[in-house]
């Protein structure tokens, strides 16, 4: 189901952008400025973690790592280009912060709200995805293991960063194709609630499906994460849906423990760190150049 899926947004999304290109429509600065950024950050994660050879077999590594960069820059590029006026028609709210970052107001305070959001929503949404792991023994259920799709505890620091690299690159590609698919059930049902509902049982069944969710608790956590996220990218905007994904996925594959002598500790720790620089950063950006910390004990002015 999920190639089905995958084959329909390439599809629509190939129709879309050659009649928008057609008719002079879209971002076209925009798209090749991300484009080019997901190409860079895939090539410097390329870097850190292909198994690189000291010889002529070298040259086929970089070939290949070349080749699935500009795959991302072009799958981002061309989305991008196909949903671009569609989105600012029907949710023009979605793209305001986005435009703004991608205009080089990194520093705009709607930037960082949506930021800060967007790893709030993440965080909560990792609780969801843990629930599904702590409530069968409440329950009485048998418990589904589950294991992160990325073997962090097995990497050293090059490959961590490696992976937060791909994880930040694969966010707006991630995000355009779900954005993708809701606008087409959005051209099909021709309403905005039929065309979120259809939205989130789809996807409810096919990450269910494909993943190692609870064979019973897993659609009600799912079904919670996919909700969550829908509402995020709709109220919030784009920006703020792309780093919720971020922080949900960074959280789900980071090897986070409580025994820090652990010899993996380091790795989940800096996950953390990481996370926490972000909200960091949103959280002071959202303040507009006002103090953070205000004088409690500052002394009123007499009447």
């Amino acid at each position: 189901m999920i190639f089905s899926l995958v084959w329909l947004v390439w599809i629509g999304a190939g129709i879309l952008a050659w009649r928008n290109f057609r008719l002079g429509r879209g971002d076209r600065k925009g798209a090749f400025r991300v484009a080019f950024f997901v190409f860079c950050a895939a090539m410097l994660a390329w870097l850190f973690l292909a198994n690189h050879i000291a010889g002529g077999l070298e040259v086929s590594v970089l070939t290949i790592g070349a080749a699935q960069a500009l795959g991302k820059a072009g799958f981002f590029w061309l989305c991008y280009l196909a949903l671009e006026p569609h989105i600012r028609r029907l949710w023009p709210e979605v793209l305001i912060s986005w435009s703004r970052l991608v205009n080089g107001q990194w520093r705009d305070p709607l930037v960082g709200r949506n930021l800060l959001l967007g790893v709030l929503a993440g965080v909560f949404a990792h609780a969801v995805f843990q629930f599904q792991a702590l409530a069968p023994a409440w329950f009485g259920l048998t418990p589904q293991p589950f294991m992160p799709s990325h073997a962090l505890t097995l990497d050293g620091p090059l490959a961590l960063v490696g992976l937060l690299l791909r994880l930040i690159i694969e966010g707006p590609g991630n995000a355009l194709f779900g954005l993708m698919i809701l606008f087409l059930f959005r051209l099909v049902l021709r309403r905005a609630l039929l065309a979120s509902c259809a939205y989130v049982v789809v996807w409810t069944v096919v990450i269910t499906l494909i993943s190692e969710a609870h064979p019973v608790l897993g659609w009600f956590s799912v079904g919670i994460q996919v909700s969550l996220g829908l509402w995020v990218y709709l109220r919030l905007g784009f920006l703020a849906g792309i780093f919720m994904d971020l922080t949900l996925y960074t959280l789900m594959t980071a090897p986070l423990t409580t025994n820090f002598s652990a010899w993996y500790a380091g790795n989940g720790l800096a996950v953390v760190a990481f996370l926490f620089a972000l909200a960091a950063f949103g959280f002071c950006t959202s303040q507009a150049g006002r103090p953070i910390f205000q004088d409690a004990t500052r002394e009123r002015t007499p009447n």
